[in-house]
């Protein structure tokens, strides 16, 4: 965290952060455990299952908009294996990520029943920026990252 920019961290059962995760001075880093699940209502953004007819622009407004985030990705940028963290309100729920290149093209789709930790690999993909939507029971939320 940057001097002068401040986060605040809720989540269900525990908070990881990972190795180098720093807050320098002047920044501002507020982390706490909410067992009720409260904190995960309302995160998700409504829309139509139909991603073909969404322009991958909204999309990234869409992750501008939004601070919370139902998912952490990581190494963000990275090389090609990806590991997302899901939040603790989505372990057993169905769950569908697809993976968007920046012009649109659906580059990947996986279809799973959340637990905390899994696994992406776009390893032989053309560098460069992706959108990954995770949807479930006709909500999304969207976040960005960047292969290199």
């Amino acid at each position: 965290m940057a001097a002068g920019g401040s986060v605040e961290l809720i989540a269900g059962e525990k908070i990881r952060f990972l190795p180098g995760t720093r807050v320098m001075p002047g920044g501002y880093l507020h982390a706490y455990i909410d067992p009720t699940g409260q904190f995960c209502s309302g995160l998700f953004a409504q829309m139509s299952d139909d991603h073909e007819n969404e322009d991958p622009k909204d999309l990234l407004v869409d992750v501008a908009k939004h601070s919370e985030r139902l998912f952490t990705i990581y190494p963000n940028p990275g090389r090609g294996l990806f590991t997302f963290d899901i939040a603790s309100c989505l372990h057993g729920k169905d769950l569908t990520l697809e993976v968007l290149s920046s012009d649109g093209r659906l580059v990947a789709r996986k279809l799973f029943r959340a637990s905390e930790l899994h696994q992406l690999n776009l390893a032989g993909h053309d560098k460069g920026m992706y959108i990954l939507i995770l949807r479930s029971a006709g909500n999304r939320t969207v976040e960005r990252i960047i292969l290199w």
